[in-house]
């Protein structure tokens, strides 16, 4: 099962969502019969795309729900989708700039800056901004 899962997260980096959902399948029918979550909740973010495509466009729609019903806050996506202005103030983080420059480039106050990071921080279930961008690229947010 754990190979299963590295499988279909190589398949995702190779943009080939087909067998990486049906390696995810085979993953979830290998380790339902013992119940074993763990394995997908440290699989990352990449995950919660894969699971959500199963859950709402394949055949077997409760094939991850025995997954979520416990301990599904760690495989769920951002709450609510990222701003513009959020984006745009995500991408200067990615950039390695301070607060006083995105403010400076995006014409805004620092306080506006501090605001929309809170916002992101939130949003990505992070409390680092290096973790928003790391977390922003699982996502494919940026």
């Amino acid at each position: 099962m754990a190979l299963q899962l590295v499988r279909a997260h190589a398949a995702v980096l190779a943009d080939d969502r087909t067998t990486a959902r049906q390696l995810l399948v085979d993953a979830l029918d290998a380790a339902r019969p013992e119940r074993l979550r763990r394995p997908f909740t440290d699989a990352g973010p990449w995950l919660r795309h894969l699971l959500g495509g199963i859950d709402g466009a394949t055949t077997a729609p409760a094939r991850g729900a025995w997954l979520a019903a416990r301990g599904g806050a760690a495989l769920r996506g951002p709450v609510h989708s990222l701003s513009s202005r959020e984006r745009e103030v995500l991408g200067c983080v990615q950039r390695m700039m301070t607060a006083d420059e995105i403010a400076d480039e995006l014409r805004l106050s620092v306080n506006t800056v501090k605001t929309h990071l809170r916002s992101v921080y939130r949003k990505l279930g992070v409390s680092r901004r290096r973790d928003a961008v790391e977390r922003a690229r699982e996502l494919h947010v940026l």
